[in-house]
């Protein structure tokens, strides 16, 4: 196992899922008073004993985190809303070169499916970590949905719980490092990745 969960339960989770910051939108709003942020809250153990941070990075790249970490970084990976804009902050122990994310509305009879590319916000000048940063306007028309900078998904509570987003990161060469899955119904993906509720 790559990950070890910190003190983070499938309920705490699903609570904290509930944390997002969100406002109604879109064709169907839902009035929310949420407030807070939704994370998963991961360990990455894979750099253990490789040294002192302030020496070179040369362990694996994974998603996690780890001592290394920057101060304000808490979870691995954040998923917030509000009625505007969709975040992901993604954060890596090693070195990479971007990610993707793919987001499925497993939940929904009809779904609608996107992609989107991450891409690197700061990174360790020791490559002891790398954190990647997607900001995602919402849009109302699957016509106006554009990969890295809109999404059709509203900030609902109905909303977030039909959806399960896979993550991929890669190392610097562009081959895969590693990748997750969670939300709704991460098995029924069938992409291999570890999975993090």
């Amino acid at each position: 196992m790559r990950h070890a969960l910190r003190p983070l339960t499938l309920s705490a989770f699903t609570l904290s899922l509930m944390a997002c910051i969100c406002g109604g939108g879109g064709p169907s709003p839902e009035p929310d008073d949420f407030s807070g942020m939704t994370g998963l809250d991961m360990d990455s153990d894979d750099s253990a004993g490789l040294g002192d941070c302030g020496d070179e990075y040369t362990g694996p790249t994974s998603i996690g985190i780890d001592e290394c970490a920057p101060d304000h970084v808490d979870e691995a990976v954040l998923i917030d809303c509000d009625e505007a804009d969709w975040w992901f902050d993604i954060h890596v122990t090693g070195p990479a070169s971007g990610g993707e994310l793919w987001i499925h509305e497993t939940g929904a009879d009809q779904p609608w499916d996107e992609h989107h590319d991450v891409t690197v916000w700061e990174e360790d000048e020791n490559s002891w970590w790398t954190t990647l940063y997607l900001q995602l306007g919402i849009v109302d028309s699957f016509q106006d949905v554009q990969d890295g900078r809109t999404t059709l998904y509203q900030c609902t509570t109905r909303q977030r719980d039909r959806l399960t987003w896979h993550v991929e990161v890669y190392e610097m060469d562009g081959s895969s490092a590693d990748c997750i899955v969670t939300g709704h119904d991460p098995e029924s993906l069938g992409t291999g990745c570890e999975v993090w509720n």
